[in-house]
Order: structure tokens, then sequence, then C-alpha cells
């Protein structure tokens, strides 16, 4: 099996065998490099793992990777619960305040609703009221007759501003016809 590889000119063709020996000799020269993490101190005999219930490992008491995942496991586990439980707390404080509003909303939509019985009540009293207050001018001739008179006093003043009117506009015709004889005159 041959394998390609790329250069500026074009591909190129090298044998696979040749291209595993560079790989291996380079890899057997170089030294591994340190780990990343300083390992953490051996527990002293006797003393139990860093994960609770768990017997010590043959490993010398460095927890292993199945329980390493299991700690990670536990520790997401109960940030998902503390998680869940800050919102259910803040669930229960949200209803709590959505049912103190609707007690509110309750009671004023009672309020309300009696303040417009209470409206209603009054205008059809006040309703009532205008039927009889427009039934007796007909089975009262006095307060019919002192209307008359008060509407023929109404149309009299009318009368006499309209004359009042009419006498000042002939006033101020005869004077500018006054004043434009004596002002020819001045010439």
């Amino acid at each position: 099996m041959e394998e390609y590889t790329t250069t500026t000119d074009g591909p190129k063709r090298t044998s696979s065998t040749s291209s595993q020996v560079r790989k291996t000799a380079s890899v057997a020269s170089l030294p591994s490099p340190p780990p990343a993490i300083p390992l953490p101190p051996l527990p002293p005999t006797g003393a139990t793992s860093p994960t609770q219930g768990v017997p010590p490992t043959p490993t010398g008491g460095r927890p292993t990777s199945h329980d390493l995942a299991l700690a990670q496991i536990r520790e997401d586990q109960e940030a998902r619960i503390q998680s869940i439980e800050r919102h259910l707390k803040a669930e229960r404080q949200l209803t709590s305040t959505l049912e103190e509003a609707l007690t509110d909303l309750e009671g004023q939509s009672k309020k309300i609703k009696a303040d417009c019985e209470a409206w209603k009540k009054r205008a059809q009293e006040l309703e009532t009221e205008v039927k009889e207050l427009k039934d007796r001018p007909q089975q009262d001739n006095r307060w019919r007759d002192s209307l008359h008179q008060i509407e023929e006093e109404r149309k009299k003043r009318q009368d006499a501003e309209r004359a009042r009117t009419h006498l000042e506009e002939r006033m101020n015709a005869i004077n500018n016809k006054k004043k434009k004889k004596g002002s020819l005159n001045c010439f």
C-alpha cells in the first residue's frame, strides 16, 4: 500500500514502509513528558480512599478512573439537584406572589362590581326622577307658565339687542358721512 504526500510541486509518492520506519524512530528517541498535574500524595496505610464507601484501590491508594468518574457524576448530580432546588424555590416564590396578586385582584373585582351595582341603582333612581319631572309640568300649570314667561323675556332681550345693534350701525354711518363732508371743507 502506498501513501501520498503533498508538496509544492504536486503530489509525491512515498512508500509506507519508509514512513513507518521514520515514525517509530522519532517516537523511540523522545522521552515521555512529565505529567501536567502533580499526583496527589499517597494516603497513610489503613485510611479510606477519597471516595466514600469504596474500598482502597489496589494501586496504592490512588483512585481509579472509574472512581473519579463516579465522583464526577455524583458532583454533577448534586449540582443539578441544587440547581433544581433553586429553581423550585424561585417557582414557589413566584407562585405565592401570583396567588397574592390574584387575591388582591379578586377583592378589587368584588369592590368594583359592588360600586357598579350602586351606580346602576343610582342611575335608575335618577331616570325615574327625570320621568317624574317631565310628567309634572303637565300637572302643574304654574311651572309651565313660568317657563313660557322666561322664553318670552329671552326673545324680548334678543329683539332689543338686535335693535340696539342696528341703531349703532346707523349712528356710525351718519357720523362717518359728517366726517367726510367736514374733511372736504378743510382743503
